[in-house]
């Protein structure tokens, strides 16, 4: 055979050969340069912008190839579409890819936390723990996301396991931080940032932090001390600007108007109109403004023998140190009786003193002079001088352990010595809703003295309800509720029942409006004696 023949022969072969090969080889080549344009958004950040290559990368090539998925999943991650990011990342886990189980469960779980999933986004992160125990950034997620699932005992126990084997990790020392701050432990989250190098990594993480526990412990003038000294260094942090804003906001000077309607078993009818004021100085630290109030007591249907009492006074509080809050309000009552039996005037105040020894600990001590709101009280123009004391201790964010007790001196000549144990636990979050138990009691040196209740002695136990929530962006609402049972001496035992809501609603961004409603039905409630019912109207407007 001629060697041009055998030539034509082979390169025949060879071309037959090549022919079915050549479309795989191109897709093969339209993937890998998918694939390079997918990787160079990834790297420069543009990560929604990565997707779509991505994807066309996975398409095109002829085989499954999960670490392709994998990068995939990480750039919807940081796009912010978390849902689909799961979708990918569960696909790379069915693979069954040794070398890629660990990073697709952690990505799997902090898809899965990003989108609310909180409780399957734990387990993963367990898995990924679970196939390398000292895999910190694994960990680290973890006690996040247990924290936005509000296990805030266990995010705070998981950072200290993680600073435990390096004390240095900002990133748990943040974490830890932020956690103390929302379990209300603001000084041991200011101690915990104090940690931290003068330069952290994450400076705008730790400002908030500290900004938020200065305020929330009640210290709105160091927070913005501490915001104002970031600007004055870094005028364009937008973070800081925008805290400073809303804490300003919080700050306003307000105003007040309250309308109330009382509805009695004792048939007296009250009505009642309150205007208040604070002005705000000081960053928030200190109050100052007026307090007027006019009620009007008929104790007949029929006109005439109407008592008006008429308040003027002044209200301010001052918070001394992160330890220390005063407060003190100092009014002139004056008592217009029916007929010609002449106006009284009478001093009247409530003042306290609130001591922080610690984030768990609260003591209030206080000094209150009032009249009683009853028609015989008003003719006798009895007046209560009282001492109070109370303590609270908040073992965790979710319970509270109250004792209060007071004594007062009546004009009369009677005495009373009052006391109360409480305990409340919360069960829920969002709404929130705490239910507790309150035992009351109290006696008196005169039982059964005109116009209050007066009893040998009292005790009560109720059982007590809270709920506060949320409905839309403008609008709140609350419930309270109690029911039980009291006995004074001498007397059978009765079932009591107390209940109150309220609806606010934001007008604007200045002004609210509120309407509530409360009724009680226990005896020791008013100082009359009777059931009581007050509905009310408030505006609240901020300036």
């Amino acid at each position: 055979m001629p060697a041009n023949l055998i030539t034509r022969l082979l390169l025949g072969g060879m071309l037959a050969a090549a022919l079915p090969a050549a479309p795989l080889w191109a897709q093969q080549q339209s993937a890998e340069i998918a694939l390079a344009t997918a990787r160079s958004a990834a790297d420069a950040g543009r990560n929604a912008e990565a997707i779509a290559p991505y994807r066309e990368a996975l398409r095109q090539t002829g085989e499954e190839r999960p670490d392709w998925r994998l990068e995939l999943a990480d750039q919807l991650t940081w796009a912010g579409d978390p849902g689909a990011a799961v979708t990918e990342y569960r696909q790379v886990i069915a693979s069954g890819r040794p070398d890629l189980l660990k990073k697709a469960q952690t990505g799997l779980g902090r898809a899965l936390a990003r989108s609310g999933a909180y409780a399957p986004a734990i387990a993963a992160f367990d898995a990924a723990l679970v196939l390398d125990p000292t895999d910190r950034e694994a960990a680290s997620l973890r006690a996040q996301t247990l924290s936005w699932n509000n296990q805030q005992a266990k995010a705070e126990a998981a950072y200290r396991a993680l600073l435990k084997s390096d004390p240095s990790d900002q990133r748990a020392l943040l974490g830890l931080a932020r956690v103390q701050s929302w379990r209300g432990r603001q000084r041991a989250a200011l101690a915990t940032l104090a940690r931290l190098p003068a330069n952290p990594a994450d400076p705008d993480e730790a400002l908030t932090i500290t900004a938020e526990a200065q305020q929330w412990m009640g210290r709105p003038d160091r927070a913005a001390a501490t915001l104002r000294s970031r600007l004055a260094t870094d005028p364009g942090n937008g973070r800081a600007a925008g805290l400073l804003a809303r804490l300003e906001r919080n700050n306003r000077h307000e105003a007040r108007f309250d309308a109330r309607r009382f509805d009695q078993s004792d048939g007296l009818d009250v009505e009642q109109v309150n205007l208040s004021a604070d002005y705000r100085f000081a960053d928030g630290r200190g109050r100052i403004g007026p307090r007027l109030a006019y009620a009007a007591f008929d104790p007949f249907k029929g006109p005439g023998d109407v008592f008006t009492v008429t308040r003027i006074g002044a209200s301010g509080g001052w918070r001394a140190s992160n330890s220390i809050d005063l407060n003190a309000t100092v009014s002139l009552d004056r008592i217009d009786p029916p007929g010609q039996g002449g106006a009284q005037q009478f001093l009247t105040y409530d003042a306290y003193v609130t001591l922080f020894p610690s984030d768990r600990w609260r003591f209030d001590l206080g000094v209150q002079r009032f009249l009683f709101d009853s028609e015989p009280t008003l003719r006798n123009r009895l007046v209560m001088d009282q001492v109070k004391a109370s303590a609270d201790f908040l073992p965790n964010e979710r319970a509270r352990i109250s004792a209060r007790a007071a004594y007062a001196d009546y004009s009369d000549g009677n005495r009373q010595h009052w006391w109360q144990a409480e305990a409340e636990q919360r069960i829920s979050l969002n709404p929130r809703i705490h239910v507790g138990a309150r035992y009351t009691g109290t006696k008196f040196r005169k039982v059964n003295q005109p116009g209050y209740f007066s009893p040998g002695e009292y005790h009560s136990a109720e059982a007590t309800f809270r709920l506060d929530g949320q409905a839309g962006q403008r609008t709140y609402y609350g419930l309270r509720a109690t029911a039980g049972g009291e006995r004074d001496l001498g007397g059978a035992d009765r079932f009591i029942l107390s209940g109150a809501f309220y609806v606010r609603r934001q007008l604007s961004a200045a002004i609210d409006l509120e309407a509530a409603y409360d009724y009680t039905s226990s005896r020791a409630a008013s100082s009359t004696g009777f059931t009581r019912g007050i509905a009310r109207l408030s505006l609240i407007a901020r300036f």
